[in-house]
């Protein structure tokens, strides 16, 4: 049976309250899973990216301080993840048509770099936990949590994310130097949209999370740029005239010219 999957976002018109949900944080929060666990305490090199129209990506280093031992039983993993916002996903098929499914809120990137040792240390239970298993990224309503279809809908999302380059898992980039301290590097994708992130440092022991930190991450547009998208989301229908306004200056320069040649 032939289903074609789509998915599209639905965030800052319909949903305004889902899509600025996420609580902004100007500190590094920690947090430990595991009683009596070793700590982490991390920080990022630069905490704000500027875009412009040359962007092609970027690479976020996150530094971390861990109390555990160096143990192969402990694997570290650093995530970037954000903004998260409201998305729909529709089934078409040949034979039941097409089905609609939302997700209240789900991260517009989920980039992962990991220790080599982390599928034998982190159960998939531990991954979930730690919202780091891009199947189970994305946030349902309630309602929806019994429906038969929704393993089918979270890997379909899942799969689309992947196909642009926007969630993936990466074994390496994280490095275990002397003292407890660890350098992660991450690659941030060109096509992520600006707004508030947060990059997630997890350590995992026997097989469960065992403590995390994280710290924020703004990724701005500027310049010209900055104010052509902000006018696209708060004015819409200001920059729908200035956009008509301007392919029809733009239309008739080059008509002009062409009377002239």
């Amino acid at each position: 049976m032939r289903s074609v999957w789509v998915s599209c976002l639905v965030a800052v018109i319909a949903f305004p309250a889902l899509a600025q949900s996420e609580p902004e944080t100007d500190a590094v929060a920690i947090r430990s899973h595991v009683a009596g666990a070793p700590t982490l305490t991390a920080a990022l090199a630069n905490d704000r990216i500027d875009v412009d129209v040359s962007y092609t990506g970027a690479r976020i280093t996150l530094f971390a301080v861990s109390t555990a031992p160096n143990s192969a039983e402990v694997a570290y993993a650093v995530a970037l993840v954000g903004p998260h916002r409201p998305y729909a996903i529709t089934r078409h098929t040949e034979t039941t048509g097409k089905k609609r499914l939302e997700f209240v809120s789900a991260p517009a990137v989920l980039a992962v770099a990991a220790e080599e040792e982390l599928p034998e240390v982190a159960t998939t239970d531990a991954l979930i936990r730690a919202r780091i298993h891009d199947r189970y990224a994305a946030k349902v309503d309630p309602g929806d949590l019994d429906d038969p279809e929704l393993d089918e809908f979270r890997e379909a999302f899942a799969n689309l994310k992947r196909e642009s380059g926007l969630f993936y898992t990466r074994l390496g980039g994280v490095t275990r130097l002397s003292g407890g301290l660890i350098r992660a590097d991450i690659d941030l994708p060109a096509a992520a949209p600006p707004g508030d992130y947060d990059v997630r440092i997890f350590m995992f022991q026997d097989g469960v999370l065992a403590s995390e930190a994280q710290a924020p991450l703004t990724l701005a547009r500027k310049g010209t740029e900055r104010t052509l998208w902000h006018m696209a989301r708060n004015l819409p229908v200001v920059y729908g005239i200035f956009a008509v306004c301007l392919g029809v200056f733009a239309g008739g320069v080059g008509a002009a010219l062409g009377r002239r040649e």
